[in-house]
């Protein structure tokens, strides 16, 4: 199956190194591989309209020095469903209680079930990840007591489905070097479009 290739904003000349969350490179977010798929919510009838937000993606450095800035992010959906909208957020959280979502109805900043949240004390949500500046080594977490940044990804469909891939974050050291990560997290929401195996029925 192809796929539709994207960008949210501009980006630098030239040829950035591509990898993947392997340890090696300085940016990681700790997100892991796989994916997940949204029902429709209860309420909205299939072909309506809807919004989910896609997090877990939880920046950190984890080689050199920071602070690396997001300069871009990209990223792929399968023909015929491609999200109408796309909206990145910056969602800080209370470290001592910080658990990663990896998805919620709604968006951030409006979600529809704001118990989705839990027990989880935001402190802050800001829009766009670009510019953002990563600061905290990776070895910090696991015994972290700071406040700890998530991105988010808000996706709209018009009803029939999405199903987006290759979520790659473009980002820059303090050198000017540009690099960018490749996410292996797939993020999709059923539709009537959407494939059977992707959301049986």
């Amino acid at each position: 199956m192809g796929v539709v290739v994207f960008t949210l904003t501009g980006c630098g000349l030239g040829e950035p190194v591509v990898h993947g969350d392997d340890r090696k490179h300085p940016l990681r977010v700790l997100v892991g591989a796989g994916g997940g798929n949204l029902d429709i919510p209860d309420g909205v009838r299939p072909g309506d309209p809807w919004t989910a937000s896609f997090g877990g993606f939880t920046p950190c450095v984890m080689t050199g020095e920071g602070p690396l800035t997001i300069t871009d992010v990209t990223w792929a959906a399968d023909p015929g469903l491609e999200p109408t909208s796309v909206e990145t957020y910056v969602v800080t959280s209370d470290g001592a209680t910080f658990a990663p979502y990896p998805a919620i109805i709604g968006s951030p900043t409006e979600p529809v079930s704001p118990e989705s949240w839990g027990e989880i004390e935001k402190l802050e949500i800001r829009e766009d990840v670009v510019g953002y500046e990563a600061t905290i080594p990776c070895a910090r977490f696991g015994h972290r007591t700071d406040p700890v940044d998530e991105f988010y990804l808000t996706l709209t469909t018009d009803g029939g489905g999405v199903m987006v891939r290759d979520l790659r974050f473009h980002y820059q050291t303090p050198e000017g070097k540009e690099l960018i990560l490749q996410s292996e997290w797939d993020m999709g929401m059923c539709g009537p479009e959407m494939p059977e195996e992707e959301c049986p029925p």
